[in-house]
């Protein structure tokens, strides 16, 4: 099962110009974890617990894939669009 993430106009700039398939998108929606940022926005992103579920569903060859596109994040609306996408610099807190 795939999840298909809504991205508003500003999101599929960014996605763009931050060279993030969407794939890695779908990947963080269906994997990622999520920490609260404002607005009643959620930060979605790839943590530790997320790769070893990663890891344990899909193949050796995806998952390589995905470790090199580690660092994106998602900023998710409370309805579920995606706000932007982006490459973390430091790490997230909780």
């Amino acid at each position: 099962m795939t999840y298909k993430a809504t991205l508003t106009q500003h999101a599929q700039i960014r996605a763009q110009q931050r060279a993030v398939p969407m794939a890695i998108i779908d990947i963080l929606m269906r994997y990622g974890g999520r920490s609260s940022a404002n607005h009643g926005c959620k930060i979605v992103y790839l943590s530790n617990k997320s790769m070893r579920r990663i890891h344990y569903e899909l193949s050796d060859d995806l998952c390589k894939v995905i470790e090199k596109k580690r660092d994106c994040y998602l900023v998710v609306a409370s309805d579920g669009s995606v706000v932007t996408v982006g490459h973390r610099q430091k790490r997230i807190l909780h």
